[in-house]
């Protein structure tokens, strides 16, 4: 059961290190991407470094679910990065 679950986990952590790396490299396309978010393009070294330790703590077993717990919480804070979308009368992301 313990390689169950360490082979289902690879396919999201190899998913969040692509999600890491692309905020190092930067790729044509990823200024507008984080414009349209409302975050500032220097913002994403700190990201990329955020989610790559959180990326490891969740690959180790000890501190896996503090990892999953803190991801989701990038994650989610990544993709709404203000209360806009929940005051009445703004349109949403």
């Amino acid at each position: 059961m313990v390689w169950t679950g360490r082979v289902l986990s690879t396919l999201p952590v190899l998913m969040l290190l692509m999600s890491a790396t692309m905020k190092f490299v930067k790729p044509p396309g990823f200024a507008e991407g984080l414009a349209k978010l409302g975050l500032p393009e220097n913002l994403a070294n700190g990201l990329g470094v955020l989610e790559l330790v959180c990326t490891a703590l969740y690959v180790l077993p000890q501190t896996s679910v503090l990892g999953a717990i803190l991801l989701t919480g990038i994650l989610e804070a990544q993709q709404q990065p203000t209360s806009a979308s929940v005051i009445p009368g703004l349109p949403p992301y």
